[in-house]
């Protein structure tokens, strides 16, 4: 049986994705829904917020005489983060956090805008329903999968 995306019109966004099983995160293109609802495309943060066990990913594998696509599914409970590689996330007022990832990676991260505007306080947003929380990184959005949060600290 091949991956054809099911014949749905797939967008692909291009990602940096760290596994729970390896040090260093990879560039992957994750297919999201071309078109959603309201008719336009679906936004990685939109896709994350769907109750999912598996992502859809195509994975770059190049070599010599070679340049192949792989798709791949990965279990999202075997996935730390996922960056976006674009640079769009500006923040007015950052509050810096600090998150310790359970492979023992630290982060220097903030809560975009509009996340502050919906939760008053960091602990609601921490326990909100998503598997994923959404920060910023150098200037780009990092979705965190919860499950690989060892902890979370912010000075005042």
């Amino acid at each position: 049986m091949s991956y054809d995306g099911y014949r749905i019109p797939k967008k692909e966004i291009v990602v940096e994705v760290l596994l729970v099983s390896s040090s260093l995160p990879q560039k992957q293109a994750l297919l999201l829904d071309a078109i959603t609802k309201t008719g336009q495309p679906e936004t990685l943060s939109e896709y994350l917020k769907r109750d999912l066990t598996f992502i859809p990913s195509k994975k770059f594998v190049s070599g010599i005489n070679t340049n192949l696509n792989v798709f791949i599914f990965y279990n999202i409970n075997r996935i730390h983060y996922i960056r976006e590689i674009e640079k769009t996330a500006t923040v007015k007022n950052p509050e810096l956090l600090y998150l310790s990832l359970v492979n023992n990676q630290n982060m220097k991260l903030s809560i975009p805008d509009e996340i502050k505007d919906q939760y008053s306080r960091v602990m609601d947003y921490l326990n909100n329903k998503s598997m994923f929380l959404q920060f910023i990184f150098h200037g780009s959005r990092i979705f965190i999968n919860k499950n690989s949060i060892d902890s979370l600290s912010f000075v005042r």
